[in-house]
């Protein structure tokens, strides 16, 4: 299976919440509806209280061709890493979360073990959507390549996550298309980061709310701290060791560690 065509639910002249919900649901044997819905809204899904507003999203995503697109970039993203074929739904992100705009530019996702969910707005390009695309599509490929239950990810299995992800978007498409928290602190301030926050908690479960305000960065914190760390220890362990973003799907967590407390500085082309 692949890019499932939700194209065609969002543009039914009967579309519905509920309609958009059913079918939805479906990939979620044994959860609550609603549960699901608010899960997906609070990862950046539009809610379904505006039905001509996610309207007007989806004839722009159709005009610019995202569901073809993907469906051939998706096509590439499986041959390259040798990942799963899972399905992947793209829906209208939330247009009016402050939080989306500012720190994913407009456009999330939500990576589960044997599905991907995809959020795009208004102002999304077929560039956006690539990238967004293969962010999340790494996920899916590392979680099946580490088989570890979700519950069971601490905080660093999920900075480099974050890290490997936004690396293979690095590889694909160029340092100018990665997220700002790929270049929003200098080696020193990371350095500090890592040792003042990630070294002392990176054991911390994700049911510990600590794990997601350092993950996020959430206030007293620097934004995205846990993301811009976890990508400048995959950043370095590939500068040292010279690996690609496929072959770091398979490296345990626990090896991206620095051999030392203190971070070496090293400086890659922009």
């Amino acid at each position: 299976m692949t890019i499932i065509a939700t194209d065609n639910w969002l543009r039914d002249d009967k579309v519905s919440p509920s309609t958009i919900l059913k079918q939805i649901i479906t990939s979620f044997p044994n959860i609550d509806i609603n549960e699901v819905y608010h899960y997906l809204v609070l990862h950046g899904m539009h809610p379904f209280n505006n039905i001509e507003e996610i309207r007007d999203i989806t004839n722009h995503l159709l005009e610019e061709n995202i569901w073809e697109t993907l469906k051939a970039e998706f096509h590439d993203l499986v041959n390259d890493w040798n990942g799963p074929s899972h399905p992947i739904y793209i829906l209208p992100a939330d247009t009016n979360a402050l939080s989306l705009q500012e720190n994913f530019q407009g456009k999330s996702g939500i990576a589960f073990s044997d599905k991907l969910f995809l959020f795009l707005s208004d102002r999304s390009t077929i560039l956006d959507a690539r990238i967004i695309l293969t962010h999340e599509y790494n996920h899916v490929c590392r979680m099946q390549y580490q088989s570890k239950p979700h519950d069971d990810y601490t905080l660093l299995d999920s900075i480099i996550m974050e890290g490997i992800a936004e690396y293979a978007v690095m590889e694909r498409f160029g340092k100018s298309h990665t997220a700002f928290w790929t270049k929003a602190y200098t080696i020193e301030q990371l350095k500090d980061y890592y040792k003042r926050w990630i070294l002392p908690n990176f054991t911390l479960r994700r049911s510990d709310e600590k794990h997601l305000q350092i993950l996020y960065g959430h206030s007293p914190l620097p934004r995205m701290v846990g993301y811009a760390v976890g990508y400048y220890l995959v950043e370095k362990y590939c500068h040292d060791k010279n690996y690609n973003s496929q072959q770091l799907l398979m490296k345990a967590s626990q090896a991206f560690l620095p051999d030392k407390e203190d971070l070496v500085p090293f400086t890659t082309e922009p």
